[in-house]
């Protein structure tokens, strides 16, 4: 009996596509000058062990690092800390440069962040004792260089590591449609 894979059939209009994709694009990428990366190093965060599961985005050329969680030295011999600190990396004459941009109302990470072009938009989070309904978005102003931050309606149930709670969502239509005006405009 001889196996034959539907997938690799060319009948299949999957297969077929690619193969076309291939021939088309495949040599745009193949020239050496169609891409060129230019790769460099971004100064390190001022936390110097950094965070895990911090709320992250770009608003006006700014990025925005808010929040977050990591253990203190000796690294695995102690508690997670939580944090409120902002960060903001901008581009000044010779390179990029982080600023403060201030402190979250309260130590919390792992949410979920969507940049949109009114700031980032910051969704759920926990810390050590609870998960968060909170969302609020952060903007950067340059020209006070600060961050501001607005509250909006919170979650009908909680998120935390990007994904929300168990129950289905009870957004009333306004609220739904506000959200995604936000995040979709």
């Amino acid at each position: 009996m001889k196996f034959r894979s539907p997938v690799l059939r060319w009948g299949n209009p999957m297969m077929m596509m690619v193969c076309c994709m291939m021939v088309v694009i495949g040599p745009s990428f193949a020239a050496e000058d169609s891409i060129h990366l230019d790769w460099q190093r971004l100064p390190d965060l001022p936390d110097e062990l950094g965070v895990a599961g911090p709320f992250v985005g770009v608003h006006r050329d700014a990025l925005i690092v808010a929040g977050g969680a990591n253990f203190a030295r000796p690294i695995w011999d102690s508690e997670k800390r939580w944090h409120d600190s902002i960060y903001v990396l901008r581009k000044a004459d010779d390179g990029y440069v982080w600023s403060d941009g201030g402190k979250l109302p309260r130590p919390i990470g792992y949410g979920a962040a969507v940049s949109t072009r009114d700031g980032v938009l910051c969704i759920g989070g926990n810390d050590s004792q609870q998960t968060f309904r909170e969302v609020f978005l952060l903007t950067w102003d340059p020209a006070s260089e600060q961050i501001v931050r607005t509250q909006y309606p919170s979650l009908p149930s909680v998120a935390r590591h990007r994904q929300r709670g168990n129950r289905p969502p009870q957004l009333a239509p306004e609220r739904h449609t506000l959200l995604a005006d936000l995040i979709l405009r």
